[in-house]
């Protein structure tokens, strides 16, 4: 994703000369850029209001590493294969993706909040 697209999502107007200087930037994925990744994506799918709460889920479920776990969890956003990988697939989505997996995180959360994640809820409960 292009860091101007990242910008863009978090409501920034740029002027046509910055939109220019900043486009061909790549964001690649890292623990470092997952914060601003999940902002992002929570102000593309409608969930902004809860960026916080996106971040701090991540990070308790994987210190933003893109990561598989013995339950069959995987990614930043820690989302069940079992559960999930046909939805996913429906949407042309790779849960092994750390991109799609945040994006299928927000969907994900849009759609049933934060009961998903109950597990790590004494980690970053609100």
């Amino acid at each position: 994703m292009s860091l101007l697209t990242i910008l863009i999502l978090l409501g920034w107007a740029p002027t046509p000369a910055a939109a220019e200087a900043i486009s061909p930037i790549t964001v690649e994925y890292s623990t470092s850029t997952a914060p601003l990744i999940i902002s992002a994506y929570a102000h593309r799918f409608g969930v902004g209001s809860s960026t916080e709460l996106l971040q701090k889920i991540s990070y308790c479920e994987s210190r933003y590493r893109n990561v598989e776990s013995p339950t069959d969890d995987t990614g930043p956003m820690q989302i069940n294969r079992y559960y999930h990988s046909k939805a996913a697939k429906a949407l042309g989505l790779n849960l092994e993706n750390p991109w799609d997996n945040i994006e299928y995180g927000m969907r994900l959360f849009k759609a049933e909040g934060s009961r998903p994640w109950n597990s790590s809820r004494a980690c970053w409960g609100m």
